[in-house]
């Protein structure tokens, strides 16, 4: 924009709406920034995989690494590791939450999946029902 139509670096990222302070700033990659994030995060996770993002946060504040809970689950959300929560009528009381690594190796999670929870109550309740 400088050289086609002669303007300032000001004006030209004031036309664009773009920070003219961001204009001289090197982008960095967040894997390099936060990659001792993401090794701290990779070690709760191979040690337990069933576990939540809050309590890996519990777990790396105990460990003495004292970083903000936002930074730790934008880290973990861009490494994947967030799973959906699961339906009410998968009541598996007892035992770990279904989570992507458990399904794939279930003798990480305690249990097999079928004694984890063989039959939700709620078909349980609906096959009882004869009306």
């Amino acid at each position: 924009m400088q050289t086609t139509h002669g303007v300032s670096i000001m004006r030209g990222c004031a036309a664009v709406k773009f920070a003219w302070s961001a204009y001289y700033q090197n982008p960095r990659h967040w894997q390099v920034h936060d990659g001792y994030i993401i090794d701290a995060l990779n070690q709760l996770v191979e040690t337990h995989p069933c576990w939540g993002v809050w309590k890996y946060i519990d777990r790396l504040h105990a460990l003495g690494k004292r970083w903000n809970h936002k930074r730790i689950y934008r880290v973990y959300r861009q490494l994947g590791l967030n799973q959906p929560r699961r339906g009410k009528n998968a009541d598996c009381r007892g035992g770990p939450p279904s989570r992507s690594l458990c399904l794939r190796d279930p003798t990480k999670c305690g249990r097999p999946i079928s004694e984890r929870c063989p039959v939700p109550r709620r078909a349980v309740s609906d096959l009882e029902y004869h009306g």
